[in-house]
This record gives structure tokens, C-alpha cells and sequence, in this order.
């Protein structure tokens, strides 16, 4: 038999549960800050970037609408639509970065988007996006998730006006 002092209590138990939850949590917490610290959770953006991982795979030459442009000028492009019709933007190049199953960082792929875009951009309109009232040259990239995951290995050039207006017809010149 227990004498009294010796006798567990859940009065006893109950701090020590507590202890144990406020551990967990915090455990969780700290877990989570490093998973967004990492960028798991969060899609980079820059100046010329939209976020990491876009949801339509575009081609060279695919007109698209963003989801709403002027809720968020930096958003994802949402649907493909006819070049004929009045649209948001113009995919004008797809460069392949790369195979492997690793993740090359966020850091890569935007050199090679700010390198590359650019001259891109140059050949497919023949240099006349430069004059154009306001058109802006955007790119997406993938990832870690849609690298692993998707097996996305692109970044995508893409042409939209500056103002948010919408553009008729196609910007390829040549």
C-alpha cells in the first residue's frame, strides 16, 4: 500500500500532461518556422518573378488570362486562351533547367529567368517589346515542392502589359 505521500494523484498527473502539451506545442511551432524559413510554405516572388509554382503549363506562343489580374497583378496565369481574343499575357519562351531529381534553389532559377528572359523576349518580338507602350517581361519558376513533387523543370518567359490592360493578337514579331 501507498501511505499518503507516496499515493500518484492525477493532481499530480495533471501538471506534468501540461508540461508535455506546452512541449509539443512549442516543438510544433518551432518545426513549422523552420519549414517556412526553408520556403516550403511560401512561393518567392521578385520584381520580374511571379510565384514559384504556377498551376498551367504554358508553351511558347499560349496566350492566358491571370485569375484576376487586378485583385493581384502578381498572380498565377489561370487558363489558355486564343491569342485572337483579348488576354493578360503571352508565354514566348520554356527554358529546360535542368533533370535531376534536385532541387537547384529558388536562387538559380531566377538568375537564369533575369539572364535569359530578356534576350528571349528580343528574338520572339524582334526587339519591338522594348518600344511597346508598357509591356513587361514576367517568368515563373518552379518550387522545391513542384520540382519533387510535379516534376516541373522550366522556367517560363512570359510577356503582359505593365498597366494590367489587356493585349488583342500576339506580340511575336518576325
Amino acid at each position: 500500500m501507498y501511505s499518503d505521500a507516496e499515493m500518484p494523484s492525477a493532481r499530480r498527473r495533471r501538471p506534468a500532461l501540461w508540461v508535455v502539451a506546452v512541449g509539443v506545442i512549442a516543438l510544433l511551432a518551432v518545426v513549422a518556422g523552420v519549414l517556412f524559413a526553408a520556403g516550403v510554405f511560401e512561393e518567392t516572388e521578385d520584381d520580374g518573378g511571379l510565384p514559384s509554382a504556377a498551376p498551367l503549363e504554358l508553351n511558347v506562343g499560349d496566350c492566358f488570362d491571370f485569375f484576376d489580374f487586378a485583385a493581384a497583378p502578381e498572380s498565377f496565369p489561370e487558363r489558355k486562351i486564343s491569342c485572337k481574343q483579348a488576354h493578360d499575357g503571352e508565354a514566348y519562351a520554356v527554358i529546360r533547367v535542368g533533370e535531376t531529381d534536385v532541387f537547384p534553389g529558388a536562387e538559380v532559377l531566377e538568375r537564369t529567368a533575369r539572364e535569359q528572359c530578356p534576350a528571349r523576349a528580343d528574338a520572339y518580338t524582334d526587339g519591338a517589346w522594348r518600344s511597346a507602350p508598357a509591356l513587361t517581361v514576367k517568368y515563373t519558376y518552379p518550387n522545391a515542392i513542384s520540382w519533387e513533387v510535379d516534376g516541373i523543370r522550366a522556367v517560363t518567359c512570359m510577356l503582359r502589359a505593365e498597366s494590367g490592360e489587356k493585349l488583342t493578337g500576339s506580340v511575336r514579331r518576325g
